[in-house]
């Protein structure tokens, strides 16, 4: 289905977009799946049929492909991990019959979430008072500025569990809790042998000509670096991070897939030209950007937090696409706008009376663009399920084709529903 052996899929507007449901869709084309950034701050949500049920799993931690069985998954270095949570994650799995510990892989070099990261994000996100940055409070932040001060722990460090306890009690906040340092050590006890060099690992797979997909985890416009910063995560989402966060050099990238949803929703603060749903919105926009949140399930995976929506923005797109170096395009929750009679599509910004579609830089200015849009006419039927391009209806491909020659790439994947089968793959395009 794709031409190249090794492939990233990230995210390309600010999470949420159904890149699980692709990568489950992708799943069986790949040998290995590879998560190179972020930490249980990440929901990526798939179904599954298993012993005749259908099942939703979330996953924090385990990259998405853990569905497919002999799909090895990788935990990769750019990664903050906490082991309690992956332990949690891990059982879930088994509690269903599904086998994941002979498949795998958790980076040695991967920085670990402690409790102490966990209470210093609580006391740092009330400190900011009216300036919060919406954060899930799971420690990743944190966490991530121990990596870069030089002072973090590593999963190896996990694996010497006195070493482990002496440099615990060094940490000043860290309180030491002896309940919760056993529970370390079992972890270790379990898992240690699922701990090792995951640079090799991937380098030996490449080596026996396996497929690998690396999966980002947040979005491009949570992107430490390109992201609305300092509305963003503490990682790098960007398809760049595949390469730093797992070890491999950006030559041994083929596709590289985005994923982007038909409209735009956000979790926490930030800026959000598109919104609807923000206190000064009308009560006609606030109504429709409820209607997208419960139709399309825009609640946080993570957090439970309602999504902020709005309507697609192409400039954002764009600037995705480019930052990306985007060779395949999947569109998700086309279903969604099924009921809408017209959708606008933001085509550009107006910023201090001057028009542009190029993004401004910094969230201040971000803050202040009027949105310039384009209008379409909705198809008013239902599209879920379908799986042929040619079954949609006309104004749905419309929409389809007006997108494809605003932003200069081909959607080759569209996805009608969260099930795996209710996805259209254009081959020819």
């Amino acid at each position: 289905m794709l031409d190249k052996s090794h492939s990233v899929l990230v995210g390309l507007q600010w999470g949420d977009e159904g890149k699980a449901k692709i990568i489950d869709y992708l799943g069986s084309e790949f040998d290995v799946v590879a998560r190179f950034n972020g930490g249980a701050n990440a929901g990526h949500t798939s179904r599954a049929t298993v012993n005749g049920k259908e099942l939703e799993f979330v996953f924090h931690l385990l990259p998405s492909g853990a569905l497919h069985e002999g799909t090895h998954c990788a935990l990769g270095n750019g990664m903050v991990i906490d082991p309690l949570a992956l332990e949690k994650e891990v059982k879930s799995l088994e509690s269903h019959g599904i086998e994941i510990r002979s498949r795998l892989h958790i980076s040695s070099q991967a920085h670990l979430v402690l409790p102490h990261h966990k209470e210093r994000d609580k006391k740092q996100e009330s400190g900011r008072k009216g300036k919060s940055l919406g954060t899930t409070l799971r420690g990743i932040g944190p966490a991530y500025e121990d990596k870069i001060r030089r002072v973090g722990l590593r999963m190896e460090e996990l694996c010497d569990s006195q070493k482990f306890q002496e440099t615990l009690l060094e940490i000043e906040d860290f309180q030491l809790d002896r309940e919760l340092l056993k529970k370390y050590v079992n972890f270790a006890e379990q898992y240690g042998a699922y701990i090792k060099d995951v640079s090799e690992l991937l380098r030996s797979f490449h080596e026996k000509g396996q497929k690998i997909l690396f999966e980002g985890a947040q979005a491009s416009f949570l992107d430490i670096d390109q992201g609305t910063y300092p509305y963003v995560s503490s990682s790098n989402s960007v398809a760049g991070g595949a390469c730093t966060g797992c070890g491999v050099g950006p030559g041994l990238i083929g596709d590289v897939i985005g994923v982007a949803k038909s409209y735009l929703t956000r979790v926490g603060a930030g800026p959000f030209p598109t919104e609807l749903t923000n206190e000064n919105a009308s009560l006609e926009n606030r109504q429709l950007g409820e209607q997208l949140r419960e139709r399309g399930r825009e609640y946080g995976a993570t957090t439970g937090r309602p999504r902020r929506t709005g309507w697609l923005d192409l400039v954002m797109l764009r600037r995705a696409l480019w930052v990306n170096g985007i060779t395949t395009l999947a569109l998700t929750k086309l279903d969604v706008l099924d009921h809408l009679p017209r959708i606008p599509v933001c085509v550009g910004y107006k910023l201090d009376g001057v028009e542009s579609n190029r993004l401004p830089m910094g969230s201040e200015a971000l803050n202040r663009v009027e949105p310039v849009y384009a209008y379409l006419q909705g198809w008013e039927c239902c599209t879920e399920g379908i799986s042929r391009f040619e079954d949609l209806p006309e104004n749905a491909a419309k929409y389809i084709q007006f997108l494809e020659e605003r932003i200069g790439v081909a959607i080759k994947i569209i996805s009608t529903s969260p099930h795996r089968d209710h996805t259209i793959f254009r081959e020819s395009m």
